[in-house]
């Protein structure tokens, strides 16, 4: 059994597969783990082949012609865990060691010993290159993958994904919503608030301040400020609201998580409230002194029965009432 990779040619509205086959003799199946794309025709694509009774094999297939075929470049260690191409010839990959091919990887070199669990990197052809943990730690190397270093967290739970804003900041995100960020390439690690118990799977940055992270049960969680990753406050908020808003919660219908973002038009005490259909109170999402801006909140309902809910916004004389439905 072999793995399929999907692709669009019309953004989204169908996909089409292709399939790349196990390398097994016998029986086996095949975990694809990572992709780059280097270009609209040329991308790769690794993981592992896990032959029954035979072997465990890292693998990398590329493909040239935008997905509809796929080839097999290279196949040995163990299993790969990420790579990145910054062309069709320089890539490098993680599993227990760190690797670089320089012919599109046809062949690949031994750098160091990475000791590196189920590692997510940062750009690895940079000087300083950061890779994720399944053990909770942050690997690290300060010349060019030539020698890794473990980095002490502070975090227990296993770090799924990376992004770096630049050479020094990035967001790790892992199991149970644990987002850490550190502002100095890994010196330090702080802690961020994401409101979920969800394992979070992936995290992008369209810019310094724009972030979004991704999750188990449909969690998304977004940031505008490039601060709090969940938006449970937009702090120093960027837009300057006119008026008072609130706006409806997204996702909805939800399970277990949804977003609550409203607009503050003038400094002072805000109320944001859930009531169940008999007017009960269920949660309180804010009850303090805001500042003018925009700010987003994340309702969990774990522990409410699935139906209809009710959030109130209320303001200096403001005061709005939206409904949500909670579905298991």
């Amino acid at each position: 059994m072999g793995g399929s990779m999907y692709f669009t040619t019309d953004g989204g509205a169908n996909w089409i597969s292709s399939y790349i086959p196990t390398g097994c003799s016998g029986s086996g199946f095949t975990i694809l783990q990572c992709i780059d794309i280097v270009s609209p025709s040329t991308a790769f694509v690794g993981g592992t082949d896990v032959c029954v009774n035979e072997s465990v094999d890292g693998i990398v297939y590329k493909t040239t012609n935008a997905g509809l075929n796929w080839f097999q470049s290279f196949r040995g260690d163990f299993e790969h865990y990420d790579l990145k191409a910054k062309d069709s010839l320089n890539i490098a990959k993680s599993s227990g060691a760190f690797m670089r091919s320089s012919d599109g990887g046809v062949s690949w070199n031994y750098v160091s010993n990475m000791h590196a669990f189920g590692g997510i990197m940062s750009d690895p052809f940079r000087d300083t290159i950061m890779v994720s943990d399944t053990r909770g730690l942050v690997i690290r190397s300060t010349n060019r993958g030539n020698e890794f270093i473990e980095l002490q967290t502070g975090n227990t739970k296993p770090l799924r994904n990376l992004f770096f804003i630049d050479r020094k900041r990035g967001h790790f995100i892992g199991d149970s919503g644990v987002i850490l960020f550190t502002s100095n390439a890994g010196e330090t690690f702080s802690v961020q608030q994401s409101n979920t118990m969800q394992k979070l799977n992936s995290v992008y940055f369209i810019n310094k301040d724009t972030g979004f992270a991704v999750g188990d049960s449909g969690v998304v969680l977004r940031t505008y400020t490039g601060g709090i990753l969940t938006g449970v406050e937009s702090n120093n908020a960027v837009t300057n609201p006119t008026e008072f808003a609130l706006l409806q919660n997204f996702p909805n219908p939800f399970n277990p998580t949804t977003a609550i973002r409203f607009d503050v038009s003038i400094s002072g005490n805000v109320s944001l409230k859930v009531y169940d259909v008999l007017g009960r109170e269920v949660a309180v999402l804010a009850n303090e002194y805001l500042r003018a801006g925009s700010y987003e909140r994340v309702f969990e309902s774990s522990d409410l029965s699935s139906g209809v809910y009710f959030y109130t916004l209320r303001a200096d004389e403001f005061e709005k009432t939206l409904r949500m439905v909670v579905v298991r």
